[in-house]
């Protein structure tokens, strides 16, 4: 198995792989990431406009055609703003999930414990960070299918 890709290695390829289709790329944190998302920013081209409050972000998610999330709060104002969505999801069961018939695209790692709640890994479980484990092309190819260019 490949060794897991770091947040910000994911970032990057995930980011050089959509400006070279010609895609646009925003990017949004919590507060105690921006640094490293500034940095990262700068590297891969993406925008990245910091923090800032709630009804600003709103209207920026609401400028997106597909929001790439875990979930998040990101999540609930995509589907609030009725906006294609990729989720990156671990611990929930993606069946309990109801998009309001919205395009999407659940990506899950490979694992054989799902939906699991502990607040710390142990050694029962497979991977210290088991979201690490979803490809860069499996995120890629998933925004490429919910595109208007392809459908």
């Amino acid at each position: 198995m490949a060794s897991p890709l770091s947040d910000a290695c994911f970032f990057f390829l995930i980011v050089n792989a959509l400006r070279a289709d010609s895609h646009k790329l925003l990017a949004e944190t919590k507060d105690k990431a921006c640094k490293n998302n500034r940095r990262i920013a700068k590297k891969s081209g993406a925008k990245y406009f910091g923090t800032f409050p709630l009804r600003d972000f709103i209207g920026l998610v609401s400028l997106t055609d597909i929001v790439v999330t875990q979930v998040t709060f990101a999540l609930h104002v995509a589907i609030g703003l009725k906006k294609k969505v990729v989720l990156m999801n671990n611990i929930f069961n993606k069946n309990e999930y109801y998009f309001y018939g919205l395009e999407h695209k659940i990506l899950e790692p490979e694992v054989p414990c799902k939906m699991c709640y502990k607040s710390k890994f142990d050694e029962n479980c497979y991977v210290k960070n088991c979201m690490e484990l979803i490809k860069v092309e499996d995120v890629f190819n998933a925004i490429e299918e919910l595109s208007d260019k392809h459908g």
